[in-house]
C-alpha cells in the first residue's frame, strides 16, 4: 500500500483539496471526517490524518495552520512513527507576496526547498512536490484561483477593475490585501451561508468552473500525485 500526504497550509488549502478529490475525482472521503455531510476540520489535527484511499494509494492530509509553522510540523513528521512509511509528500501552500526583494513564490519556494532536505535527510526515497497557489510561478493566494475560477464572469471583472480600485482610492479604507478583497466581495454576491473562503468552497463549489486554466492546474497536480 501506497502513502501519499498533502501538507496544506491552512483550512482554504485543505478544503478546496478535499472538494476535489470528493467531487472532481470521485474519491470517497473516510466518513469519520466529516459531519452533516461535510469535512469537519477539527478532526484535521493530527501529523498524519488518514481521509481516503484509492486502489493501493493512502491518502493523509496535514494542517500546517500557516506558513510559519512550517518547520515546527516538519520536526514532527521525520518523528513520527509512520514517516518512513511514506512514498509521497505534497505540499499546497500560498505564494502571498513580495516583502523587500523577495517575491512571495520566491519565499514560499525556498522554505518549501529547505523542508525538502529536511525530509530527504531521513528518508531519502521520498517522492516530494508542490503546488504554490495560485499558478506555480506568481505571487498570489489560493482565492485567487477561487476568484479566478467563478462562474460570475462579468461581476468578477466589475469588481476587480471598478469597485476595488476605487475602494482602494476613498479615504478611510484599510484593505491592506487585495486579493483577500476581492474574493471576499465577489464570494458575497454568491449567497454563501459565510464570506470565507473555507465556508464557500464548501458551500458554493459547484459555481466554480472546473475548465478554469487555474483551477485545472491544481486538479491535474492533485491527479498525477495520485498516481
Amino acid at each position: 500500500m501506497r502513502k501519499v500526504l498533502f501538507v496544506c497550509e491552512g483550512s482554504t488549502e485543505i478544503f478546496l483539496l478535499y472538494k476535489i478529490l470528493e467531487k472532481k475525482l470521485n474519491i470517497i472521503i473516510d466518513s469519520n471526517l466529516k459531519e452533516n455531510g461535510n469535512l469537519n476540520l477539527k478532526k484535521i489535527k493530527e501529523v498524519l490524518n488518514r481521509v481516503a484511499q484509492k486502489g493501493n494509494i493512502e491518502i493523509y492530509i496535514a494542517n500546517l495552520d500557516g506558513e510559519t509553522k512550517l518547520n515546527f510540523y516538519i520536526e514532527e513528521l521525520v518523528n513520527h512513527r509512520e514517516f518512513e512509511d511514506l512514498d509521497k509528500v505534497l505540499f499546497i501552500m500560498d505564494a502571498d507576496h513580495k516583502q523587500g526583494t523577495e517575491t512571495g513564490f520566491e519565499r514560499t519556494k525556498k522554505a518549501i526547498e529547505e523542508a525538502t532536505k529536511k525530509l530527504k535527510e531521513n528518508n531519502d526515497s521520498l517522492e516530494i512536490n508542490c503546488f504554490i497557489t495560485p499558478d506555480n510561478e506568481n505571487d498570489g493566494m489560493t482565492e485567487n484561483i477561487l476568484v479566478e475560477a467563478m462562474r460570475c464572469k462579468k461581476i468578477t471583472y466589475y469588481i476587480k477593475n471598478d469597485v476595488i480600485p476605487t475602494l482602494c482610492s476613498m479615504e478611510g479604507n484599510e484593505i491592506k490585501n487585495k486579493d483577500m478583497s476581492t474574493f471576499m466581495i465577489v464570494a458575497a454576491t454568491q449567497n454563501p451561508l459565510r464570506v470565507s473562503a473555507p465556508s464557500f468552497i464548501s458551500t458554493c463549489f459547484d459555481k466554480l468552473d472546473m475548465e478554469n486554466i487555474y483551477l485545472k492546474s491544481l486538479v491535474l497536480f492533485i491527479e498525477k500525485s495520485l498516481i
